[in-house]
Order: C-alpha cells, then structure tokens, then sequence
C-alpha cells in the first residue's frame, strides 16, 4: 500500500536478481561475564564472543567463528581459519556497527537522544514522564 516501510519483493516474484540485502547484526549478554555478537551477511556468519569470566582483573578472552550458511546451515563446521580474508570482512562491519552503537555495559541503561517532536509523542502516550 501507498505509505508502506519495507522493500519489494517483485524481484524474486519475477525472477530477477534481488537487490542486496544489508548485513543483520545480533547481541546478547549474559550478565556481565560473557556476550557474543554476530553479523550475518553474503551467505557468512561471523560470532564473536567474549568470555570475562576470568574476573574484574583478569583480561577477557575474544574468540571468533566463522560459518558458510548456505553449505552449512547448522552451523557445525567452523571456517575461521580457513577463510581469513572473509573473517576480517565481516568482522571489519561489525567492528563499524558496534562503534556507531555505542558501548555500554550490559544491564547497564543507555540513554538514547529523541527528536523533539518524537519525545514529545512520547510523553502524550505516557511512555516517558
């Protein structure tokens, strides 16, 4: 409909090549001793995960992983050394996504900067005091 967010899937209805889909990041933390985040793009998957179990002076260990989705959709084989040159690609986007998020640490609340106009529709909706 006139109005509506999103993209076309003419494309694949037609049969054409699809336009390129833009890279899906995911996160999550587990408490403060361990997170992972991934990116997922091109038919690749690259996790990275932290482990700072080894308490507040120790230094948390970073690991990564790498997965050919389309050969390997369960994810069992990890490719990392195999194909380095995709690794620091991807890892190089998600090096971008995570600067322009921000860091905080987790659990931790973050306060995001509203346009005026969406605070204030905010407030009349009672999401914000």
């Amino acid at each position: 409909p006139p109005g509506a967010r999103g993209r076309t899937l003419r494309p694949l209805w037609a049969g054409s090549a699809a336009r390129a889909v833009p890279p899906v990041f995911a996160e999550e933390h587990f408490e403060d001793r361990f997170s992972r985040v991934a990116v997922r793009a091109g038919g690749w998957k690259l996790i990275r995960v932290t482990d700072r179990s080894a308490g507040r002076t120790g230094s948390p260990s970073v690991r990564q992983e790498l997965y050919d989705l389309a050969g390997d959709p369960a994810e069992a084989t990890d490719l990392i050394r195999l194909r380095p040159g995709i690794a620091h690609e991807l890892g190089e986007i998600l090096d971008r996504h995570l600067e322009g998020m921000g860091e905080a640490p987790p659990g931790e609340p973050v306060e995001i900067p509203f346009d005026p106009d969406a605070e204030r529709r905010l407030r009349a909706l009672g999401y914000l005091e």
